[in-house]
């Protein structure tokens, strides 16, 4: 008996009061406040507006655009003989 009282005072001392709970839940909301605002959570949230998809063409890497583009650095048995 004297037991079980002894493990409920020791329980009931280590829990957090209202006012430590309260201190304890204000201090979390403000390091996720501080974290949501820096530089790059900021850059990774996603846009409100609607804004537009820009599509750029891939490179043309074949060597017919090479001879076209820069003839100087195509091979020379690629090069055409007139």
């Amino acid at each position: 008996m004297k037991r079980g009282v002894f493990l409920i005072l020791i329980a009931v001392a280590c829990t957090a009061s209202d006012s430590e709970r309260t201190r304890q839940a204000a201090e979390r909301r403000r390091a996720r406040d501080s974290l949501l605002t820096t530089e790059v959570v900021q850059a990774l949230r996603t846009p409100t507006w609607a804004g537009r998809l820009i599509y750029e063409r891939p490179a043309d890497l074949s060597s017919d655009s090479l001879r076209v583009k820069r003839p100087d650095l195509a091979p020379s048995t690629d090069r055409r003989k007139r």
